[in-house]
């Protein structure tokens, strides 16, 4: 089953497509992409949020269009162990990467990771 949004700021410009998907044999997949403007600067935020049976976060990839510059980022939970980019990390640390929480607040001009 196949679930779709999309809706817009009512502040200022910005609208976000997102689709949520159940898949084979449990877990579900949130896909999206979120456009808008944050301090007179254009985004473009891509997002894929890859959940178990029990809604439990196993991974998210990010890529963020900002000013001409695309950053990207791949966090993941294997085990007792989450990954940002390939690197081991506690997870009080993924707080303070740049621009990423697992929130996703993105119409905000942020994503945020909460545990």
């Amino acid at each position: 089953m196949n679930h779709t949004i999309v809706w817009r700021r009512i502040d200022k410009p910005g609208h976000e497509y997102s689709r949520l998907s159940e898949l084979e044999g449990g877990g579900a997949k949130l896909g999206g992409v979120a456009v808008f403007s944050n301090d007179d600067t254009p985004h473009c935020i891509e997002y894929e949020i890859l959940c178990d049976p029990n809604w439990r976060t196993l991974r998210c990839r990010i890529a963020e269009h900002s000013g001409g510059k695309r950053t990207d980022h791949d966090i993941r939970h294997e085990g007792n162990v989450w990954t940002a980019s390939g690197q081991p990390v506690a997870i009080a640390r993924l707080a303070l990467l740049p621009a990423v929480r697992l929130e996703l607040g993105a119409q905000r001009g942020e994503l945020r990771l909460g545990s």
